[in-house]
């Protein structure tokens, strides 16, 4: 928590193109990094690997970049500053 709100007024200057662009980026390194994350949430939850690597890491990156989306639209709520 601390660290998401030291982030927040760097993060909340941002247009909303920059956002839609940092979240589309997490979700490409969340796919390059997959067997590193896999191997973390294994070790801490017991989860297989294989589902992990399969179904979860994917459908996370999926998520995050259909949210991606509305981040650069101009009427959600969520989407911060306009890049006017």
């Amino acid at each position: 928590m601390r660290a998401a709100q030291a982030a927040f007024p760097e993060w909340a200057a941002t247009t909303r193109a920059q956002r839609q662009e940092a979240l589309l980026s997490l979700a490409d390194a969340l796919v390059v990094r997959a067997q590193e994350f896999a191997d973390a949430e294994c070790r801490e939850t017991g989860k297989i690997r294989r589902v992990v690597l399969e179904e979860e890491i994917p459908q996370c990156a999926d998520q995050i970049r259909f949210f991606a989306g509305p981040a650069r639209l101009p009427h959600s709520g969520a989407a911060g500053p306009s890049d006017d």
